[in-house]
């Protein structure tokens, strides 16, 4: 009788105190302490500076410098392989947060970004 609960109750407790996907982006620059816009909200800090990214997909980063003009670059934050469906569900269940993390750095002096 004891075993018929141990395995809903197993799956009950993971449902419940599951873990936390989180995602996170470093912008970086060159020359740092330039003023970030990511999409159209300016950043507390200026370069370098973190991002919770909310969704994946393609975002505008816009960089402020006095003197400057401003540049603006296009970034693609993707999914990792184990957020594709199905997998995404089982990560979600683990009992711990597990952090996306992509970087990004921009040579304001340029007009290439680089990526991951």
């Amino acid at each position: 009788m004891v075993r018929r609960f141990i395995l809903p109750m197993i799956v009950v407790v993971l449902l419940v105190f599951g873990g936390c996907l989180k995602t996170v982006a470093l912008i970086e620059s060159t020359p740092p302490g330039a003023e970030v816009y990511y999409d159209t909200r300016l950043l507390p800090e200026k370069t370098p500076t973190t991002i919770d990214v909310e969704w994946y997909g393609q975002h505008t980063v816009t960089f402020v410098r006095e003197g400057h003009p401003p540049s603006k670059y296009v970034i693609d934050i993707k999914a990792p392989k184990h957020l594709w469906v199905p997998l995404d569900f089982f990560v979600t269940i683990l009992p711990f947060t597990i952090t996306d993390r992509h970087e990004f750095h921009f040579d304001l002096d340029e007009t290439q970004a680089k990526g991951e």
